[in-house]
């Protein structure tokens, strides 16, 4: 297979085909361990990510040092810290975790790196730069829905929190009962009233505490806040 450093880069971006890129590298890792190596320098997060994972399946013991260097630099602290468990067991991670002298991966994480992270296995696209983000994420029947990610908040304590919100549709009073019932059978995040791009208008919401946040979680609210609020954007319209 004949490397082509453009078509790599360019199909690791793509959430449409980073999946089949990525296998095929680790498939033919004589091609393309050189080209992980040199991506793990990348500005881009989702091109480290996407290196570090190519890395840790293919488990070449040269990669353990770049690995421990990129954590030394705290970038993709977690993803790189799994890497080096799968090339060299805990030996290799402990090392860089003895660098950095903490146990809290995800506190090293910038709040883009963060959001990255969490949309990996999600077809979406971000947009915008900390703290504000919009994250439009591809549905099942071909539509679309816009989460918006707000870091900039903190709770009543002054403790920063992660703001997820997507618009469901206009406001209209007549439906507020409605909405208010929903809300008592809806099983993740809440239904109010929200200022979306300058309107008012019916939205889901979800919070958590920046300090404790970890992509996992924020990956399934982002999900599950686009697949429900399309959901109740079309009951709206079926309410008339």
């Amino acid at each position: 297979m004949k490397y082509d450093e453009k078509a790599f880069r360019r199909g690791l971006l793509n959430y449409r085909t980073r999946s089949a890129v990525i296998g095929a590298a680790i498939e033919t890792p004589e091609v393309f361990f050189d080209a992980a190596i040199k991506l793990l320098n990348e500005r881009n997060d989702t091109l480290r990510w996407c290196a570090i994972r190519i890395l840790g399946e293919i488990g070449d013991e040269r990669a353990v040092e770049p690995l421990q260097e990129l954590i030394a630099a705290k970038r993709n602290v977690v993803e790189a810290r799994d890497a080096l468990r799968a090339i060299a067991g805990d030996n290799g991670a402990g090392a860089a975790q003895n660098d950095l002298g903490s146990d809290d991966e995800d506190d090293s994480m910038t709040d883009e790196e963060l959001l990255s992270a969490a949309l990996r296995d999600i077809p979406a696209e971000i947009s915008g730069s900390a703290p504000y983000f919009a994250v439009n994420v591809a549905l099942s029947d071909g539509r679309s829905q816009e989460v918006y990610v707000d870091f900039s908040r903190v709770d009543p304590d002054g403790r920063p929190i992660v703001y997820l919100c997507t618009a469901c549709g206009a406001v209209d009073q007549a439906k507020f009962e409605w909405a208010l019932k929903l809300n008592m059978i809806i099983p993740y995040g809440a239904i109010g009233i929200a200022k979306v791009e300058d309107d008012d208008c019916f939205a889901m919401v979800n919070t958590y505490l920046r300090e404790t946040a970890n992509p996992r979680e924020i990956g399934f609210s982002v999900k599950t806040l686009a697949s429900e609020g399309d959901s109740i954007e079309k009951a709206l319209c079926r309410q008339g």
